[in-house]
């Protein structure tokens, strides 16, 4: 199972929906949500062990929302500015990938340049175009492994 997890502190409808829209298109798959105190929780269904935690925020609420994670992710795809390395080792997973960027910064951009209603980063633009490929081969071809 995919989950998709966003961390901000408010979300509008019309960006739920183009997030949901967003996530059925790049994975090819039907997604549910759910709102949380400062997350939008998207996973896809059926819900089952999450498998692949993408999640998009700033890094230090990154850190925070998976240290308090208890359960145990096989692979967690960081999309945000550079995570300290000290905290991999601390986090509940298998697999740790993070924007293979050659900059330690994350940008985004108004996503209505693209037909999205949020702010939208790269990785997830390259996420959303690669096209014919599963799950497995966009995170590493997108994205850089680090343990």
């Amino acid at each position: 199972m995919i989950e998709f997890v966003v961390l901000k502190n408010v979300f509008f409808k019309k960006e739920i929906q183009s997030r949901m829209h967003y996530c059925n298109n790049a994975f090819h798959l039907y997604f549910t949500f759910q709102i949380d105190a400062n997350s939008l929780r998207i996973r896809s269904f059926p819900n089952t062990a999450v498998e692949y935690l993408f999640i998009v925020g700033h890094n230090n609420d990154i850190c925070k929302y998976i240290l308090n994670k208890k359960d145990y992710v096989k692979n967690i795809i960081i999309i945000s500015c550079g995570i300290p390395e000290i905290y991999f080792k601390k986090f509940n997973a298998k697999h740790i990938f993070v924007s293979n960027r050659n900059s330690s910064k994350n940008y985004f951009y108004n996503g209505r340049d693209w037909g999205f209603n949020f702010n939208i980063t790269e990785d997830e633009l390259d996420l959303y175009n690669l096209n014919g490929k599963d799950i497995k081969e966009k995170v590493n071809q997108i994205f850089k492994k680090v343990i």
